[in-house]
Formats: structure tokens, C-alpha cells, sequence
């Protein structure tokens, strides 16, 4: 579903990348996790998409990157 993340700043995660640690909050469009990526520790956004507002979701997910990325 994303193709170009570059354009943010970011770059996509391999899941054997990924663990999930501890879950810390939720949003209308999914959970927040603490935990680590390559070893590092990171706030993971697990969005879920199936549902019949996916493109929605998808484009509230791109302005998070975009804000993140400024």
C-alpha cells in the first residue's frame, strides 16, 4: 500500500526488523506499541487497514509522516 516513503524521510521496515514490546495507547486507527527496531527502541504505529475507511486511514497516516518528517 506505500510505495514511496522516501519522500518523508523514511524508508520501509523489513517485520524481522520489528518487536513488539509493550502496547501504550491507542488512536482511532490502531495501537501504539513501545519497541525495538534493529535493537534500537522506537514508538511503533501498528495501523489497522481492514476496514472499509482503509484510504482514509491511509491519508491521516501520510500527514503523520509528513509532520514527522518536518
Amino acid at each position: 500500500i506505500m510505495t514511496d516513503v522516501s519522500q518523508y524521510g523514511c524508508e520501509l521496515a523489513n517485520i524481522e526488523d520489528i518487536a513488539l514490546e509493550k502496547k501504550v495507547g491507542r488512536g482511532a486507527f490502531g495501537d501504539v506499541f513501545v519497541g525495538k527496531y534493529k535493537s534500537e527502541q522506537v514508538a511503533i504505529k501498528q495501523i489497522i487497514l481492514g476496514s472499509n475507511k482503509a484510504a482514509e486511514i491511509f491519508q491521516e497516516f501520510q500527514k503523520e509522516l509528513r509532520l514527522g518528517s518536518m
